[in-house]
């Protein structure tokens, strides 16, 4: 995940706008603005610091953009996968993220689409389990 996308997903979380965050964090408002557009980066390690304190998260997950779960879930789905499982990795957590970023939906519809994912998730463990344990006994 890229530094402008992390800070605009931190700073929705504590609910902030751009213009709070400039605020607490002594930053311009352009300059935010610029960070989460891509356009720009900070030129400094103390500028990350001074993000990561107000959005009460570690600089060094601002600051490096390949020690993301994501990164590590799509190199993962690549090792096992190749090529193509990796695009459609990619693609999966892209759809995700814009229906979770695009803010069309209120966190409560989050919150169910998170909730049947979860579900799925562990049904299909749960099949899994039971698929195995059949051919195992056989």
């Amino acid at each position: 995940m890229k530094f402008k996308d992390k800070l605009k997903s931190a700073r929705k979380s504590k609910n902030l706008t751009q213009a709070e965050l400039a605020t607490l964090s002594n930053i311009s408002l352009r300059t935010i603005i610029n960070y989460e557009k891509g356009i720009t980066m900070p030129q400094n390690r103390e500028i990350y610091t001074r993000l990561a304190n107000v959005l009460e998260t570690e600089d060094t997950y601002l600051y490096n953009e390949d020690t993301d779960n994501t990164d590590h879930f799509i190199k993962d789905v690549e090792s096992k996968y190749g090529y193509n499982g990796k695009k459609q990795a990619v693609k999966l957590v892209d759809e995700f993220d814009a229906l979770f970023s695009g803010g069309k939906l209120s966190d409560k519809d989050k919150d169910g689409v998170m909730k049947a994912l979860q579900e799925l998730y562990w049904k299909s463990k749960e099949d899994n389990i039971q698929k195995f344990s059949v051919k195992k006994n056989k």
